[in-house]
């Protein structure tokens, strides 16, 4: 497989999932895959985005002032 294609999957993988990569790779794999296939792999893909997971975790420290 060669190397460009590699960062792509990875670039997918990392904004939609391992899912969609296993799911790209098996059809890439297939010689007799079809449109629908592919259809099929894109149908519900969302990014991580669109689930709302905040890019950076908010922490809050809270400190006692007991004397």
């Amino acid at each position: 497989m060669p190397t460009s294609l590699i960062i792509l999957l990875v670039q997918a993988g990392l904004q939609y999932g391992p899912g969609f990569v296993s799911d790209i790779v098996a059809i890439l794999n297939n010689p007799n895959a079809t449109v629908n296939d592919v259809e099929a792999a894109f149908k519900n893909l969302k990014p991580y985005s669109a689930y709302g997971i905040p890019d950076k975790i908010v922490t809050t420290v809270t400190t006692s002032t007991t004397p």
